[in-house]
């Protein structure tokens, strides 16, 4: 999961999803064989904004994935392990979003 962490600038918070994205597919293309186990990279949807973030919780979402095409794009990443993004905590979405 690529924590909404209350960075508050969105290049921050892109830049600390692209080092989760480099570094957990590096970490489980050492531990097991690329293609036995598989990385899926929560991002966040849920209505947290309290005033405090720049950061829209739309434009989060966008952020976080952006971040996530940056890490895999890294030859320091592991692309082979992703298996793709999953919406965390999607039962707080509703059909609008």
């Amino acid at each position: 999961m690529c924590y909404d962490s209350w960075l508050y600038h969105p290049r921050a918070y892109e830049w600390l999803v692209e080092q989760q994205a480099i570094r957990v597919t590096k970490a489980v293309s050492k531990t097991r064989p690329v293609g036995k186990c598989k990385v899926l990279l929560g991002v966040p949807v849920y209505d947290t904004d309290k005033g405090t973030q720049l950061i829209s919780r739309f434009a989060k979402t966008f952020v976080a994935l952006k971040g996530v095409r940056e890490g895999l794009a890294s030859p320091q990443a592991v692309p082979g392990v992703f298996e793709g993004v999953a919406p965390f905590a999607e039962y707080t979405m509703d059909n609008e979003e």
